[in-house]
């Protein structure tokens, strides 16, 4: 999945969601709005932002987004 493009962020609400130019490949049934937090180690943490349908195995839609070195 690819999170690339213009957002808006709420800080006071932890909401988040995508408004344009997000998708450079088309994802039917993307949900782009959901709530965003970073956990104790730093790292963001969006949950809600589901490609498709949410999977079995991850329901929330949990996205843990790691730099890579």
């Amino acid at each position: 999945m690819d999170l690339f493009g213009t957002y808006n962020v709420d800080t006071s609400t932890g909401k988040i969601e995508f408004i344009e130019d997000w998708e450079r490949v088309e994802t039917p049934e993307f949900q782009g709005q959901g709530d965003f937090r970073i956990d104790e180690d730093g790292t963001l943490l969006l949950s809600g932002i589901c490609a498709t349908e949410p999977n079995p195995d991850n329901p929330d839609c949990i996205r843990r987004f790691v730099r890579s070195n």
